[in-house]
Parts: C-alpha cells; structure tokens; sequence
C-alpha cells in the first residue's frame, strides 16, 4: 500500500469514527430524554391514580 493510498484510508477512518461517536452522543441524549419522559410518566399517572382514588372515597 502507497502512503497516499494508506493516508487516504486512514482519513476515512477518521470520519467513520468521527460520525460513530456523534451517533453515539445522540444516542446517549436521545435515551436520556427517553428515561426523563418515562420518569415524568410515571409521575403522571401516580397522580391521575391517587385523584382516581379521592374520587373514588
């Protein structure tokens, strides 16, 4: 392999890891977010279930 073509092939792999690691972050936020919303969920429907319950009485 030519040095031109092995730097060539090490750019790219510079960019594949570049975009993996961005795709990496917004994974990570996107399931933060995720877990944020399920919590916020849960908070939800605690409190539709403790109404139920006094109207319930």
């Amino acid at each position: 392999m030519k040095v031109g073509d092995a730097n060539a092939r090490l750019k790219q792999l510079e960019v594949a890891l570049d975009a993996a690691l961005s795709e990496k972050q917004n994974a990570e936020i996107e399931a933060a977010l995720a877990k944020e919303k399920a919590e916020v969920s849960k908070s939800e429907v605690k409190r539709i279930e403790l109404m139920v319950a006094d109207v319930a009485l």
